[in-house]
């Protein structure tokens, strides 16, 4: 099933202004993992904000969970998807933990035990059980960012997107948020949507799909994308490491098959190649 259809998508902020998105198109299965890639100003962000209706498209066709995206149906779609920003500072609005997690169950008029479990339960998948009762502003940058994550577990959205949602991230608070999107990915069968230009984060995806200029300039699995070095720099992306590594053994001559995502996976076609020798 397709969980996201984009259709010929194109959009502009003004009638003066030029295109921020020309012609994207593409499609997600339902439950996969999809990365977002390009430099700042390639378009993300505005696409983002075209598949939840917080903009309407300039042309073309969003359809999620097979309803596409219109005025009546915006709210409904809405539901379907839950967004992680950048800063998670710009989410909270609640008292305590526990309040900031509730927030949309209210607003959703949930019922009140249902919302207890809801918000305990998303609490306990994210680590933050035993944060409940503290001031969101007193939490560590990862910690937040777990907060937010928690708060649009609670809701129960068909498709997670994490914009830009650790950039502001040291490398373990980013590890460990990713590691918990990765498992309810896994147990929840959400679909996800991770827009970055951290290359290092799009490795983890199913599909990357590259915007420049505001057009998809190509689509494929982290092997194949990071294969295409050229692709890469002219996104202004930096390769992530052992792809990276694998590219720079390949340019002194030592010959490898293909690109490696992992050091295990890199170390292990070294000892194949010493071994031959």
């Amino acid at each position: 099933m397709k969980s996201i259809e984009v259709k010929h998508l194109s959009y502009r902020y003004s009638a003066d202004t030029e295109l921020v998105l020309q012609d994207v198109s593409f499609n997600v299965a339902a439950g996969q993992w999809i990365a977002i890639v390009g430099h700042n100003g390639s378009g993300k962000s505005t696409l983002t904000k075209n598949l939840n209706g917080l903009l309407a498209p300039t042309s073309g066709e969003v359809v999620i969970n097979g309803t596409t995206l219109t005025e009546d149906s915006v709210w409904d779609i809405r539901k379907q998807i839950g967004i992680v920003f950048q800063n998670p500072d710009n989410q909270f609005v609640g008292a305590t933990v526990e309040d900031d997690v509730a927030f949309g169950l209210e607003n959703r008029q949930i019922p009140h035990d249902e919302m207890h479990r809801r918000v305990k339960k998303a609490l306990s998948d994210v680590g933050m059980a035993d944060f409940a009762t503290r001031e969101p502003a007193h939490l560590s940058g990862g910690q937040k960012q777990r907060v937010a994550l928690a708060g649009i577990i609670a809701m129960q959205p068909a498709i997670i997107i994490l914009d830009e949602a650790t950039s502001m991230l040291d490398p373990k608070g980013r590890s460990d948020v990713l590691g918990i999107v990765q498992a309810l990915q896994t147990r929840l069968h959400v679909t996800v949507l991770s827009v970055t230009h951290d290359l290092e984060e799009a490795a983890l995806a199913d599909q990357i799909l590259v915007l420049d200029g505001g057009r998809l300039q190509a689509t494929g699995t982290p092997k194949e994308i990071f294969s295409q070095v050229d692709l890469i720099q002219r996104a202004g992306l930096t390769l992530p490491f052992v792809p990276q590594l694998t590219e720079d053994l390949k340019t002194s001559g030592i010959t490898l098959p293909e690109t490696y995502l992992s050091e295990e996976e890199l170390i292990s076609a070294l000892w194949q190649l010493h071994s031959k020798m």
